[in-house]
């Protein structure tokens, strides 16, 4: 029912209603229809090898939750509508395979909790298949970041534009009783020369603590850059660090001198 009023509505009595991500049907659902549609795509009866599938979890409550049970019976899961498909004789597809990054939760409390990729596969009745291809190709894939209902939502803000606000590496600084060693973000570095990010910006990155400069406390306590170089991250960050090495300088310390007769001492 749609109820329309010549007044603004209070906020606290508006309500938003969507429907939930649960399927209903074993065929009417987006899982079945990409399913057919890559069936579809397969269809050359010519091909003798496996013919294997391959889903990823980028948001899907479907892949996601595969083997989740209603015990209503009126909600139908991701692994019923895979196997589902499977099994009709006019399906071409040998083996589906889904690949879903899940947080491990060893600990309830536990602050940081590993993601890594569940495999999951679907066979068609009367086919074998060697899995260890498949968990081998597992293996070789980059650690996921977020699972995959919250790598969705940060696409949909644009977190992975190239005018979005990049990922920046944190700060780290070491001492060894004499020299410094700092790491700071390459792409913070690149950002403030090409005009991207403000000083102040900037140093908020590098820095420890909320509007401290670094390299300018370093450099107070009489210490230059002896040497610079890159430390790669890989090709799975999107960042890499800049690591300055400091050592003491006596030309930009104050020369002092101190008296070597003290108050009172016999002349």
């Amino acid at each position: 029912m749609i109820e329309w009023k010549n007044r603004k509505q209070n906020h606290g009595n508006n309500f938003h209603c969507s429907m939930p991500p649960e399927a209903y049907s074993l065929v009417d659902n987006p899982l079945a229809t990409t399913l057919d549609t890559k069936n579809h795509q397969l269809r050359n009866t010519a091909i003798q090898d496996i013919r294997c599938l391959l889903l990823a979890d980028a948001g899907s409550t479907l892949l996601r939750r595969l083997a989740d049970r209603d015990p209503m019976r009126r909600v139908i899961s991701g692994g019923s509508i895979i196997q589902h498909f499977l099994n009709q004789s006019g399906t071409n597809i040998d083996i589906v395979c889904v690949f879903s990054p899940l947080r491990e939760r060893h600990r309830i409390f536990e602050v940081r909790q590993e993601i890594r990729w569940n495999i999951t596969y679907f066979l068609k009745p009367g086919r074998k298949f060697d899995l260890v291809g498949l968990d081998r190709l597992a293996s070789h894939l980059p650690r996921p970041r977020w699972e995959g209902y919250q790598a969705r939502s940060l696409q949909q803000q644009g977190a992975f534009s190239p005018e979005a606000r990049p990922w920046y590496i944190g700060p780290s600084m070491a001492w060894n009783g004499m020299d410094y060693t700092v790491r700071i973000s390459a792409r913070a570095l690149l950002d403030l020369l090409a005009g991207r990010i403000t000083h102040e910006r900037f140093c908020e990155l590098t820095g420890f603590d909320p509007g401290e400069n670094l390299f300018g406390k370093l450099l107070a306590r009489g210490n230059t850059i002896s040497g610079m170089r890159i430390d790669p991250k890989g090709l799975d960050n999107d960042d890499d660090a800049i690591v300055f090495e400091f050592e003491p300088d006596a030309s930009v310390l104050r020369l002092s001198t101190k008296n070597s007769h003290t108050e009172g001492s016999a002349g």
